[in-house]
């Protein structure tokens, strides 16, 4: 956000009572990373050197509007068919999507959990085809200390 924006609207208002802005509100623009398209970073085969963990990628989610993925892991998700790994793991980080589910009580595993329904009823359905189009359903595990 424009620091110009924020100082204005700390000296006019009681700021903290405002939800200043959002991603939205500056269509133009983009925080992300990288300058590829999303067809470009889908296709490149030397994405191990030419993108970094930490990367951030804007997607629209149609009237969701405009939201950020992070690229958190390269190569290291075994795809479930067992044909390899998965070129690229990316997370949303738009703070909506942990506004919108809360887990209705305990959760023995991921497929039974409120996210995962809410991310493949309501997000995914938004995703432009060619990002749908590759993703492949790996093995993930996770440990809890």
């Amino acid at each position: 956000m424009p620091t110009n924006l924020v100082k204005s609207y700390k000296s006019a208002t009681n700021w903290s009572n405002f939800l200043i802005a959002d991603i939205n509100d500056y269509p133009l623009t983009d925080y992300s990373t990288i300058s590829d398209d999303w067809d470009t970073i889908i296709n490149n085969d030397n994405y191990m050197t030419d993108y970094n963990i930490g990367d951030i990628k804007i997607m629209n989610l149609g009237s969701f509007g405009n939201v950020y993925f992070e690229l958190v892991g390269k190569g290291m998700d075994i795809k479930t068919d067992g044909s390899g790994t998965a070129r690229m793991t990316w997370v949303l980080l738009d703070p909506f999507v942990t506004q919108k589910f809360q887990n209705t009580g305990y959760v023995k595993n991921y497929n039974d959990s409120d996210i995962k329904k809410y991310l493949m009823n309501t997000i995914y359905p938004k995703m432009p085809n060619n990002i749908k189009n590759a993703i492949v359903p790996v093995n993930k595990t996770s440990s809890v200390y």
